[in-house]
């Protein structure tokens, strides 16, 4: 049997998302100097695709490589250090951050480093192994889940964001004026600025799947397909929450006495999955995953098999507060007596 291939992580000095615009925007500077001096258009197109992995090693801090026996820091020029299990300790998950030393130094994962979840959870595989099936505590079961989610045993709790169709709706809103526009310079640069904006918004509704966040008695998800995310409940570690982006939220407007919009960030080995409190079936997913990492804390094991799959299970029918109120879990309610 073959060996497992070495897996390897990038950090970069900057977020991703700026790590990425800084090696794009000095990839097609250097393409834009090199067209106006040598005066040979192509030659942008050309030099910013092959300037760009260059580039992008600028913004690169590190690799970290795991390998069988630990794993291996891999700097600049070729500098390597390596650090066995035995030497790596303290690890720490703090929501959208870990950390952990490695002989001695203290590596922050963060958006720095795309996929940090997989790689915390592979040192800590290590360095934490699981306990014996005779020391484990007992899963919850699922009628249990169930009962905190508000839901059947068979049936699924979905999340769906509220806008729907607005996004299409606004997009065509935009194409019908910018087609009656009349002639001149500036009408001729909005017409084509909308024309731009119009192809993402008029497909806003078919990316609306990759947005759902569904639960069941086995795990959580978000999307579906290749660009989904599906996790067991025993690969969430934490739930947090904060003020909605207007970005997010803008379409909704709260009733009197409605609190405000949240966005609800749910951390997990994974990746992080959100969605907004007032969504339709959103605060109802946010009190059954509290209620769940509740019982986790007061030692119970979560469960573990394999996430919610893609068949198509009966979906739990959402009518207010009283369905969220529905089913409290038995383990929340003997916390609350103890």
């Amino acid at each position: 049997m073959n060996a497992r291939r070495p897996q390897r992580f990038i950090q970069f000095r900057l977020p991703l998302w700026a790590a990425g615009a800084a090696a794009y925007g000095a990839a097609y500077g250097l393409g834009v100097l090199l067209m106006i001096a040598f005066d040979a258009p192509i030659l942008l197109a050309v030099v910013t695709l092959l300037a760009l992995w260059p580039c992008e090693r600028l913004v690169e801090r590190r690799r970290i490589q795991l390998d069988a026996d630990g794993i291996t820091l891999l700097g600049w020029f070729g500098h390597r250090r390596h650090v066995p299990w035995a030497r790596l300790s303290a690890l720490c998950h703090q929501g959208r951050s870990a950390t952990f030393t490695a002989d001695g130094e203290v590596i922050l994962l963060d958006e720095r480093t795309p996929w940090w979840h997989r790689l915390f959870r592979e040192v800590e595989r290590h360095v934490q192994p699981e306990p014996e099936p005779a020391d484990r505590p007992a899963e919850v079961p699922a009628a249990e889940v169930a009962r905190c989610l508000g839901i059947g045993a068979d049936e699924v709790l979905t999340c769906r964001p509220g806008y729907n169709w607005t996004c299409a709706a606004v997009g065509l809103v935009y194409a019908i004026a910018a087609a009656f526009m009349p002639s001149g310079a500036l009408f001729v640069l909005f017409r084509i600025l909308i024309l731009l904006a119009c192809p993402g918004m008029l497909l806003e509704g078919r990316h609306q799947p990759q947005r759902e966040v569904r639960a069941d008695v086995s795990g959580l998800a978000r999307g579906r397909g290749r660009a989904g995310l599906q996790v067991p409940w025993s690969a969430v570690r934490s739930i947090d929450d904060r003020v909605a982006p207007f970005l997010l939220d803008w379409y909704h407007t709260a009733r009197p006495g409605e609190p405000a919009s949240r966005q609800v960030r749910v951390t997990t080995d994974a990746g992080e999955i959100s969605f907004l409190r007032n969504d339709p079936g959103g605060a109802q997913l946010e009190a059954g995953i509290r209620k769940l990492l509740a019982a986790r804390d007061a030692g119970h094991a979560l469960p573990s098999g394999a996430p919610l799959s893609e068949a198509a299970l009966s979906q739990a029918r959402l009518s207010g507060e009283s369905d969220a109120e529905r089913g409290l879990s038995r383990i929340a309610d003997a916390e609350s007596q103890g």
